[in-house]
């Protein structure tokens, strides 16, 4: 399998002023109706222990997304969640390096929580908190309006900061509410930051919010040489299911990683019943066509499905891509169904083949998949043997001859 590398900075490269419009809806702040019912949204802090430099506030962000999402033992808080899920990546990532937070959390969801492999109980197939946004932009009055009104439905929002250029320095924070208002100096920005104290603009202790008297995510506003200014957006919304039967059966996931120096990656982590039954997926020289191998069994037929994870928030088109399979390598097969996320930010693709070939081959439009650049952040792949229709049948005649025999 061939693995590319990708050093990502956090945030972008370039200063970013926010101009205000003078007319936009009032917000209220949000800070403790989000979540599950009146539970806050989490507040993860760096550890105080930590050996500088602690650069974790990506790791944070992402864990307070995925746990006010709900990702985790269902016996354990959001902010006990989150403590765990930021223990699992600050030991993965480690703490010196700058990363992205919608990485981090496609790293976790296909490590841990799409994983039924995994003994930590945070396994849970039915979670529909899958579908991760990111946005490197410019931010507007409307985005930021945009984004309060993420929060009013439940979805979450992380936001990523950087200092004006040459400085490579970044930061990241979790929006968990505001208002936008006409009147000068009673904008308020409502956050909550892995750094615990913030100099002399507000002190973050674990659990509670920090509010700004400017609503120009803006956080340092110490002059516009020092200012560290919101350049991109991270988004956790309700995305699709793979059916359960079929990931506890075989599952692949494919996304990126970040090595111990920093530098990211392409990852594979395969996970079910069958992982260990068949050779590994592997990608064709074209850098467009997966191979996946498979078992005969006599009166079998398989089941497919291919869930995509875009970074383009609003993505609704159909990608373009088939499958063949060892018993017809010259038919390309469309997908059976195609479903599409609320927001489109994710789509799953089924095929449901009336044999079960000896391996089949998916085939993407783009080396993009492979590659997982551009707007793709991860593709999971579950396939399972299912009896064929005639098959079922019988067994269903037989158990009813059982039965028979026993009242009898």
């Amino acid at each position: 399998m061939n693995r590319d590398r990708l050093v990502v900075f956090l945030g972008c490269a370039a200063a970013i002023l926010i101009i205000a419009s003078p007319a936009w809806a009032q917000w209220v702040v949000y800070g403790y109706s989000q979540g599950s019912g009146s539970v806050p949204i989490p507040d993860v802090d760096k550890n105080a222990t930590a050996p500088p430099p602690d650069n974790s506030c990506w790791m944070a962000a992402a864990s307070n997304l995925l746990a006010a999402a709900g990702w985790g033992p269902s016996s354990q808080t959001p902010q006990q969640n989150a403590d765990a899920i930021y223990g699992h990546m600050t030991s993965h990532f480690l703490i010196a390096n700058g990363g992205q937070t919608s990485k981090a959390v496609n790293w976790w969801l296909m490590n841990y929580g799409y994983n039924p492999d995994d003994t930590s109980g945070y396994y849970n197939p039915g979670m529909s908190y899958s579908n991760v946004a990111y946005e490197s932009k410019m931010f507007t009055a409307t985005d930021y309006d945009n984004l309060l009104g993420k929060l009013v439905n439940n979805e979450y929002v992380a936001v990523s900061w950087t200092l004006p250029p040459p400085a490579e320095l970044g930061h990241a924070m979790t929006l968990v509410g505001g208002n936008y208002s006409t009147s000068p100096g009673s904008q308020t920005s409502v956050w909550h930051d892995s750094d615990q104290t913030i100099g002399a603009n507000g002190d973050d202790t674990h659990g509670n919010v920090w509010t700004r008297g400017f609503w120009e995510l803006d956080y340092n506003n110490d002059g516009p040489v020092n200012d560290y200014t919101a350049s991109a957006y991270h988004m956790l919304s309700p995305g699709l299911t793979k059916p359960q039967n079929a990931v506890e059966n075989y599952d692949w996931a494919y996304f990126r990683d970040q090595v111990p120096t920093g530098d990211w990656t392409i990852a594979s982590r395969e996970a079910g019943l069958k992982a260990e039954d068949f050779a590994d997926p592997y990608w064709e020289g074209d850098s467009k066509t997966l191979v996946i191998g498979n078992e005969y069994i006599q009166d079998m037929r398989k089941e497919v499905y291919l869930l995509i994870d875009y970074a383009d928030h609003d993505n609704n088109s159909d990608p373009g891509i088939t499958l063949v399979s060892s018993a017809d390598e010259l038919n390309p097969l469309n997908p059976t169904r195609i479903e599409y996320a609320t927001d489109f930010g994710q789509i799953l693709l089924t095929w449901e083949l009336d044999h079960q070939p000896a391996w089949e081959k998916i085939i993407f439009p783009h080396v993009k998949y492979h590659d997982i650049s551009l707007d793709v952040q991860t593709i999971n792949v579950a396939t399972i043997c299912v009896p064929e229709p005639s098959s079922m049948v019988m067994l269903a005649l037989s158990m009813m001859g059982l039965f028979g025999l026993r009242r009898r």
